[in-house]
């Protein structure tokens, strides 16, 4: 057996076949910092007071939901 082959079925159990490689690019890496809401780095105050009155509205978004 040669050693390509037996990495190929090791792999294949692994599942490394499956998986998608991630991209990062700057679309890619934007639309996650999109979908993953995280505090500002930097900014100016109204920057933070816009992100606190954002994070209130989807606490308040899941209360409605329950």
């Amino acid at each position: 057996m040669k050693a390509s082959d037996y990495l190929k079925k090791f792999e294949e159990a692994q599942g490394k076949d499956s998986e998608k490689p991630k991209e990062h690019t700057l679309q890619e890496n934007a639309l996650e910092r999109a979908m993953h809401l995280s505090p500002p780095k930097a900014g100016t105050p109204y920057d933070w007071e816009d992100y606190e009155k954002y994070k209130a509205e989807l606490e308040q978004k899941e209360k409605e939901k329950k």
